[in-house]
């Protein structure tokens, strides 16, 4: 499923090089400079990489494969080992202090929260209060107060999950895939645009009509990747990166940026990250 997802991007989604905020006219601010990146890499997955996530206390990386069925550890020596347990169509993935968090699709008719730790995972949900069913939940992010925010691409929505309940809110984005977080404010990314949202109360506001396949928080910006246009922050020029296929999920960690080539075989790391 995740092939023929990445296949269908390539050839299917038209991505804007020319516009960055949807109010370009109304702001005279210089565009940030594109990235300045060197890249390298990091590590082999064979089924071809999708999520990231990272343990900074054990300085270990988690990446899933796009099968789904298998999820992966590597700490930045030789080959990444294939984490215990069973896992079924995995998609996005976020360490936590109490263990790993991942989502799940059934072929994007339904969809999970799941929690692992010591080699079992528990469901946690799988629809909102109301009924509305997880259907296909890209990427998933915990807020300051442990929320659960997925971003659920088939359902066009995202859905909050917490001991409160599960709601379902406007993600912005009609194709929201990946989400990240600086300072209070929660941005969503999607082939349709990126869009900003004070966190908990604010409504989703658009601030960059190019694509996001991956979204990160970069020395105090927010930076996005897609095939067309490269790396970019947030209403600022793009960087070409020429080596790495379909760029999609992101990870800044230990000042280094990974991006999961979701069309190879590789994960890439970016060696020269200025702060």
């Amino acid at each position: 499923m995740f092939i023929l997802f990445s296949l269908f991007h390539a050839c299917h989604t038209t991505e804007k090089t020319t516009s960055h905020s949807p109010n370009d006219e109304n702001d005279m601010v210089e565009p940030a400079a594109a990235p300045d990146l060197q890249w390298e890499e990091a590590f082999k997955i064979s089924e071809r990489p999708y999520a990231l996530t990272a343990d900074s206390e054990q300085q270990i990386i988690y990446c899933n494969g796009q099968s789904g069925e298998n999820i992966y550890t590597w700490n930045n020596t030789g080959s990444p080992s294939r984490l215990t347990g069973q896992f079924s169509d995995s998609h996005g993935l976020f360490f936590a202090e109490d263990g790993l968090y991942y989502t799940t699709s059934d072929h994007g008719v339904t969809g999970s929260l799941e929690h692992y730790q010591d080699g079992a995972s528990t469901e946690l949900a799988v629809q909102a209060d109301n009924g509305t069913l997880f259907r296909w939940p890209m990427d998933l992010q915990q807020s300051s107060t442990n929320e659960w925010i997925l971003a659920d691409y088939n359902e066009a929505a995202l859905f909050v999950f917490s001991s409160a309940g599960t709601f379902r809110i406007d993600a912005g984005s009609s194709f929201p895939e990946t989400l990240a977080w600086l300072d209070n404010n929660l941005y969503i990314g999607g082939e349709d645009g990126i869009w900003k949202m004070e966190w908990p109360q604010g409504n989703p506001e658009q601030v960059d009509d190019r694509a996001a396949y991956g979204l990160v928080a970069v020395n105090n910006e927010i930076w996005a990747v897609n095939s067309t246009d490269g790396i970019f922050a947030i209403g600022g020029n793009a960087a070409p990166i020429e080596d790495i296929a379909r760029p999609g999920k992101m990870l800044h960690f230990e000042n280094m940026l990974y991006v999961a080539d979701h069309a190879g075989q590789y994960v890439w790391v970016a060696t020269t990250l200025e702060e």
